[in-house]
């Protein structure tokens, strides 16, 4: 049922299913700066990809932004304890590591 209705908010804006998906899911406040983010992270060659409850098993703790040509994905970091910043980071192909690229989406 959370697929489809991540789904259909996907059909109206680019970005309405992350801050769905944030605001649902993760229990988290999306960011102010969350659209310009975007913006920059597709002008570096990522594509925009959804934050769908099937890919949680591959970064539990990342909400997906975008995806790179080599596989990379970039992404904001939640927190369990629900902290109010979430960092934007980056994953490696192959690895569980993560890259940490700015303290949040305002920074």
């Amino acid at each position: 049922m959370l697929a489809l209705h991540v789904i259909a908010a996907a059909a109206l804006s680019p970005l309405l299913s992350h801050e769905y998906f944030l605001r649902e899911v993760a229990l988290s406040q999306p960011p102010v700066a969350l659209g310009p983010l975007a913006e920059h992270l597709i002008r570096a060659g990522g594509s925009l990809i959804e934050p769908q409850p099937v890919g949680l098993a591959r970064h539990p703790l990342i909400v997906p932004l975008t995806e790179d040509a080599d596989g990379c994905i970039t992404g904001l970091l939640r927190w369990p304890n629900g902290q109010k910043e979430l960092p934007v980071v980056r994953t490696s192909t192959g690895s569980r590591q993560l890259t940490w690229l700015a303290e949040s989406a305002d920074k």
